[in-house]
């Protein structure tokens, strides 16, 4: 009895560790388009700024603005 439950333990850490390191490959391998891109022939994409994303003093938030915002 206690080997079909070692057993059955080892199966689904199995099965638990293959699904974790196929869903991060898949993940990292996939590009997506930008906003901007993607509506490129249909509208512009514009949004909302606070004073420090204006003054660019945030370079993450800048970096993000210009890949997904065009207006």
């Amino acid at each position: 009895m206690q080997i079909k439950y070692i057993s059955l333990i080892a199966l689904a850490l199995g099965v638990l560790f293959t699904g974790c390191f196929n869903a991060q490959k898949s993940s990292s391998s996939r590009q997506v388009a930008s906003l901007k891109d993607r509506f490129k022939d249909d509208f512009l994409i514009g949004t909302a700024l606070n004073a420090q994303q204006i003054e660019e003093k945030d370079p993450v938030a800048d970096k993000l603005i210009k890949q997904q915002f065009n207006a």
